[in-house]
């Protein structure tokens, strides 16, 4: 995120959004983590917890980048409101 010139901030959201999502499903392996589990993230985290849409947008943004630049793998998460 460095090279493309994230700045400090978005790095540690993403890097802290990333690990609460990853906490969530700590007994599942991440190549196999897809968008039901992200719906049911949203579902059971986000929106139980009423968090705010700019976070779910920043807790989508950075699944959709680490798992493009990990697994080289699209994460269909537009449809989610």
């Amino acid at each position: 995120m460095n090279y493309r010139r994230y700045s400090q901030n978005t790095i540690k959201t993403y890097s802290d959004a990333l690990d609460v999502f990853f906490r969530f499903f700590q007994n599942k392996a991440l190549k196999n983590l897809g968008k039901e589990d992200l719906i049911q993230f949203n579902t059971e985290y986000i929106l139980k917890k009423n968090l705010s849409s700019s976070y779910q947008n920043q807790v989508i943004n950075a699944i959709k980048l680490f798992y493009r630049n990990r697994f080289n793998q699209t994460m269909e998460v537009d449809f989610i409101q």
